[in-house]
């Protein structure tokens, strides 16, 4: 469960739960601390490690290991490279760690290291045009995720109003724009 660290009376970190099949009850777990403002979350894969974004300025993701036990180990943090970060994803590889910058209007990629570690950013894109829409000043990237084929990465963009299909360079974890769609404002 995501959490403010941040803001006066929010959380202290990422909130587990568990959740009761049979009858639908979710029962409160311990918090996981050490992780500035995870108001997002994604899992990889594998189902061992979490990653949330750090909803600040500088934006940044951090990858935190899961144990059978219940304990967690924080593999660290890296900058995004964009301000506001706000919904990250992992590629269906499990080698990609996608993220949007609300605040920069950005998309950043990560490589995933076999402990499951976010490496260094290896790119940044930050949307520039259209022009931002009507009441806002700039570009809001607030979405990123891979389409179900895993062919291409889809960003959705709040202040441009548009959302911007990218390939994604498996071998050096860049991304290029092939396509974009423009949506009416808002």
């Amino acid at each position: 469960l995501g959490t403010y660290t941040s803001e006066a009376g929010g959380g202290t970190g990422i909130g587990t739960a568990a959740y009761d099949t049979a009858t639908g009850a979710i029962t409160p777990g311990p918090v996981i601390t050490g992780v500035d403002n995870p108001s997002y979350l994604a899992l990889h894969p594998s189902g061992s490690t979490v990653y949330a974004v750090a909803e600040q300025d500088p934006g940044a993701v951090t990858a935190v290991r899961l144990a059978p036990d219940g304990t967690y180990e924080v593999l660290g943090s890296r900058p995004t490279g964009g301000s506001g970060t706000t919904h990250l994803s992992v590629h269906p590889s499990g080698r990609w760690l996608l993220s949007a910058d609300y605040g920069s209007g950005s998309v950043a990629v990560h490589p995933i290291a076999e402990d499951g570690a976010p490496g260094e950013r290896t790119d940044l894109v930050t949307h520039s045009s259209p022009p931002p829409g009507p009441g806002q000043g700039g570009p809001h990237a607030h979405q990123i995720v891979t389409a179900p084929d895993g062919g291409h990465v889809l960003a959705v963009d709040l202040g441009t109003d548009t959302v911007y299909t990218y390939t994604l360079d498996e071998s050096a974890g860049t991304l290029t724009e092939v396509a974009r769609a423009a949506l009416a404002p808002g």
